[in-house]
C-alpha cells in the first residue's frame, strides 16, 4: 500500500528526493499496486 506524503512534505523535498519518490510510485504501479496508479501519473 502506498502512503502518500502531505502537500507540505512534498513542498519541502529537493528535486532528487522527489524524483526517487516518483520512480518508486511508478514501479509500484507497474507491479499492479492500484493505490499507486494515480500518484504515479503526477
Amino acid at each position: 500500500m502506498t502512503t502518500l506524503p502531505t502537500p507540505s512534505q512534498i513542498a519541502s523535498l529537493d528535486d532528487e528526493s522527489m524524483e526517487q519518490l516518483a520512480e518508486g510510485w511508478r514501479a509500484q504501479a507497474l507491479r499492479g499496486d492500484k493505490s499507486a496508479f494515480g500518484v504515479a501519473r503526477l
